[in-house]
């Protein structure tokens, strides 16, 4: 669809006046998967590459908590590789794939109970353990997806469909908290 894009033909993913864009249409993802995780932000912000009709083909959000900052970078005009990764004093874990899609993950801690070991520096460094765990052969991506929205319903748990809209309005108030930061419009904003 880039490629349609810079020759000038406008699909929706590229449209403002359909409140396309790069942020709505496939950060979306970075930010549910943030937000799943850490709860809705305190305050959000939107760098954004802006094409030639004023749309985000790419961009970088910002997600602020007490102690804790999210960077959530996604692009329609680059095809570079998907991932997500967690930095900690200790440690880090990376999610290998798309974030709606996660194929495994790679993780690295430290071992305060070895020594330390020398470093590509020349110093030394924490000792460290490392793993990777597969995700299991998997059906359709949204399988799982559609038998929990039919659990939710068939058992009438509120609780649960009470929770999934609590995410979902928390991920769209802290997109359009950063697209507005940004001051992408739309043509709904008027």
């Amino acid at each position: 669809r880039y490629k349609k894009y810079l020759a000038g033909e406008i699909e929706p993913a590229f449209d403002p006046n359909l409140s396309g864009g790069a942020l709505y249409d496939i950060n979306l993802y970075n930010v549910y998967l943030t937000i799943g995780l850490l709860g809705a932000p305190k305050d959000a912000r939107y760098f954004p590459n802006l094409g030639f009709n004023g749309i985000d083909t790419s961009g970088t959000a910002v997600l602020c908590y007490d102690g804790v900052t999210a960077v959530c970078t996604a692009a329609k005009d680059s095809d570079s590789p998907s991932f997500a990764i967690f930095q900690g004093e200790n440690g880090w874990m990376r999610l290998i794939g798309k974030p709606n899609v996660i194929e495994g993950v790679d993780y690295e801690f430290a071992d305060d109970t070895k020594p330390p070991v020398p470093n590509a520096a020349g110093g030394m460094s924490r000792a460290m353990e490392s793993g990777k765990f597969e995700a299991p052969e998997m059906r359709h991506r949204m399988t799982q997806e559609f038998m929990d929205f039919a659990r939710i319903v068939d058992t009438k748990d509120d609780a649960a469909a009470a929770a999934c809209l609590e995410k979902s309005v928390a991920v769209m108030t802290a997109l359009e908290t950063a697209r507005k930061s940004a001051g992408i419009r739309f043509a709904v904003d008027a």
